[in-house]
C-alpha cells in the first residue's frame, strides 16, 4: 500500500507540473529535469512520511 500511494502521488506531481510548464512555454530539457527532481523528491519524502507516521 506505502508503494502503491508514493506512486500515485508521483504520478499526480509530475502530471500537474509538466502541464503547468508546457503551457508555460519551457524548453523541452528543461521540462524533463524539473519534473525528474520533482518525481524523486515526491517519491523519497511520502516514504519517508509514511514511515515517519507508521512508527508512532
Amino acid at each position: 500500500m506505502k508503494e502503491l500511494i508514493a506512486c500515485m502521488m508521483t504520478f499526480a506531481v509530475a502530471l500537474i507540473l509538466t502541464t503547468a510548464l508546457a503551457f508555460n512555454g519551457v524548453y523541452f530539457t528543461t521540462l524533463m529535469w524539473w519534473v525528474l527532481v520533482a518525481e524523486l523528491v515526491t517519491y523519497f519524502g511520502t516514504h519517508f512520511v509514511l514511515n515517519e507516521l507508521k512508527r508512532d
